[in-house]
């Protein structure tokens, strides 16, 4: 289920897990399949409801949201990180031309 990601619905999760040979093949999985015109009832687990179903995937979405957020925060640190590097060395570039301009130093 390498397709899920942070921005995943909870009706896209429904149906990779319908498209999931391994799945849709696992009776253990699976005990229970109702598939409506429009929409597409949940698998009822083997001993889990629709709600715990549910609260498992949400879960799961938490903490592939937190770990986004994790790393735009580092990508963040990095390019807040480069900036002050550039400007430092600037700095230092626009010192050593004053500091060569006072002293006549070609």
């Amino acid at each position: 289920m390498s397709k899920v990601t942070y921005k995943t619905t909870w009706q896209e999760a429904q149906r990779f897990l319908l498209d999931n040979t391994d799945f849709v093949n696992d009776t253990e999985l699976q005990s229970k399949k109702i598939i409506n015109q429009n929409f597409i009832e949940l698998f009822f687990f083997k001993d889990m409801d629709k709600e715990d179903a549910l609260i498992v995937f949400e879960d799961h979405i938490r903490q592939l949201e937190k770990t986004h957020e994790d790393d735009i925060e580092l990508q963040r640190k990095y390019i807040r990180r480069t900036n002050r590097k550039n400007r430092e060395a600037f700095l230092v570039k626009i010192f050593y031309n004053y500091i060569k301009s006072i002293f006549f130093i070609p």
